[in-house]
């Protein structure tokens, strides 16, 4: 097994549990939703970052930009109108990160 193999592997087994490589340190609840939850950043600087909602084909459902203060950061996420398995994208200047959520 060469380095490459590993990454693989592990990128498979994490996306798997529902959680896709990140290098940003975010949560969001609850899940499964009911209409909205909450995402938590954890944000090591000040910067800014994009939340998205894409459907399993990555459409985006929704996208909004959020100013980031550095330490925790509570945003409210929307989910009227979706019902399903979507996932949660976040970008910012810190890095990158995406969650699988289920709205019901």
């Amino acid at each position: 097994v060469n380095e490459n193999s590993q990454t693989v592997v592990r990128g498979l087994s994490t996306a798997l549990n529902g959680i896709y490589e990140s290098d940003l340190n975010f949560t969001v609840s609850p899940n499964p939703m009911y209409g909205k939850g909450v995402l938590v950043i954890d944000a090591v600087n000040q910067g800014n970052a994009i939340v998205s909602v894409l459907d399993l084909t990555g459409k985006i459902m929704s996208s909004n930009k959020h100013y980031l203060n550095q330490g925790r950061n509570s945003f409210e996420i929307s989910t009227n109108n979706l019902q399903g398995l979507y996932l949660l994208k976040v970008i910012s200047t810190q890095g990158s990160g995406v969650k699988r959520i289920l709205i019901k």
